[in-house]
């Protein structure tokens, strides 16, 4: 039996999230070079039953070794190695991501249209269930002509009126 067939016997399988190339597993955060190249969300890890893990074999989700993961170790903010650490990582996901491009296949979309263009069966439309007719000298107009702005003399009559009207309606309100 090989190291990784005894780590698989004597654990059992958790699904851990990825997150930043590290997962977290009873307290720790745990990770490795496969992890940071991996581009998928979830993995499944051994985690051991019987002892506290100085390795975890790490499986992707159909069951296929990934890598062993270590103890991800905090490093202080002024410590060059973390950020040499950091950019080891992303240029990892970035090789991992062009290499995952280079593998997809070239589509000519126009060409694809096209085909299934000329696949479709051609339209027939339904027939008419009935004429609809319009005769515009029949229907009445239903349009507010704009009106001509009155001039001051116009404008003062129309106000007098309406209070002479509002006078006689408080004259007869009050008796």
């Amino acid at each position: 039996m090989g190291r990784d067939e005894v780590r698989a016997a004597v654990a059992r399988r958790v699904e851990r999230t990825i997150i930043q190339g590290a997962i977290q597993l009873r307290g720790r955060r745990w990770s490795c070079e496969e992890l940071w190249q991996y581009t998928h969300d979830k993995v499944l890890v051994c985690d051991p039953v019987y002892h506290a893990p100085a390795e975890l074999l790490v499986l992707d989700m159909k069951g296929n070794r990934l890598g062993i993961a270590t103890p991800d170790v905090p490093l202080h903010p002024l410590d060059h190695r973390g950020a040499q650490s950091t950019a080891a990582r992303a240029k990892a996901h970035r090789d991992a991501i062009v290499q995952m491009g280079r593998s997809v296949p070239k589509i000519d979309v126009a060409a694809r249209l096209m085909a299934l263009g000329q696949d479709q069966p051609e339209v027939i439309p339904n027939e008419p269930a009935g004429k609809v007719s319009f005769d515009p000298s029949q229907r009445p107009a239903r349009i507010l002509m704009p009106k001509k702005p009155l001039i001051p003399e116009e404008r003062r009559r129309e106000q007098d009126e309406r209070m002479a009207a509002q006078m006689d309606l408080v004259k007869r309100i009050v008796g």
